[in-house]
């Protein structure tokens, strides 16, 4: 991402560490969705602890093709219009087609 866009993963993972410590959370059904920056945003957060989510859900993301491969084993759902005239739908297809 460029202009100053994007997410921290370890930012957004010890976010994550302190709602696990506050609340009633089950570490086995943690869930992580994204759309548009928030897309890349999920897929970086799953490619830096790849053992740490139940399911992907991402909707007109895109994000580090090489190191998907790292959470190819989560099971994931992946969304994006052929009309986005933000973000590019070939961003998300990237990303698919590197986990196969």
């Amino acid at each position: 991402m460029g202009n100053g866009y994007g997410w921290n993963a370890a930012v957004l993972s010890a976010l994550l560490d302190e709602i696990v410590d506050r609340y009633r959370v089950d570490p086995d059904r943690i869930h992580v969705t994204g759309f548009s920056v928030g897309g890349y945003g999920t897929w970086d957060l799953a490619m830096h602890s790849p053992h740490r989510f139940a399911t992907l859900v991402l909707i007109c993301g895109g994000g580090n093709h090489l190191r998907v491969s790292h959470i190819k084993h989560v099971p994931h759902w992946v969304f994006h219009g052929d009309r986005d005239d933000i973000i590019p739908v070939q961003a998300s297809i990237q990303m698919v087609n590197a986990l196969d």
